[in-house]
């Protein structure tokens, strides 16, 4: 099962991600946009009925996923949709989110099997949302056992978990 070490810092300006495969030498990053959106299915479907015959982006600018029957744009592709007020989550809920985001790209960029993925996985949480990490923690567990991305079918185990405040 090849292991995937991903360290997430799901910042308000960026999301800020270093990950190594094994096959890799050193560590690699990736930046994404901070938003993540909750829309309905309905909408990112037409979205894509009608964008799809125009281009093929990247998963990074296309990051759409679906977890517990609810449906997330991430990072870029977020701006594409009616932005709702998010204000009022929790970083640690949206954080949830651009992880599981973070895995699909990197698993689709590098050609990894969604299926057979073990995740060692370090995560930044603020200071004053520090105490929710078991939360996290165990929604986080459950998400990665089953969810979609960009209509793919994922299944992580993650091996490892280490939370630290910012």
């Amino acid at each position: 099962m090849p292991k995937l070490f991903l360290c997430v810092d799901p910042g308000g300006s960026q999301t800020k991600i270093i990950y190594q495969l094994p096959q890799d030498e050193k560590p690699r990053y990736l930046l994404m946009s901070p938003e993540v959106e909750e829309i309905k299915e309905d909408n990112l479907k037409r979205y894509l009925d009608r964008e799809s015959k125009m281009s093929h982006p990247s998963p990074k600018r296309q990051a759409y996923l679906e977890v517990n029957n609810q449906t997330f744009v991430v990072g870029y592709f977020a701006s594409k949709f009616d932005p709702e007020d998010r204000l009022s989550e929790v970083k640690y809920e949206n954080a949830l989110y651009k992880t599981l985001a973070a895995v699909g790209v990197i698993v689709e960029q590098n050609q990894l099997n969604p299926q057979k993925i073990s995740l060692q996985l370090a995560v930044l949480l603020p200071w004053n949302e520090y105490e929710d990490r078991a939360k996290f923690y165990n929604k986080l567990k459950g998400y990665l056992n089953d969810f979609d991305f960009r209509g793919q079918s994922y299944s992580v185990e993650l091996d490892k978990f280490i939370c630290r405040p910012e």
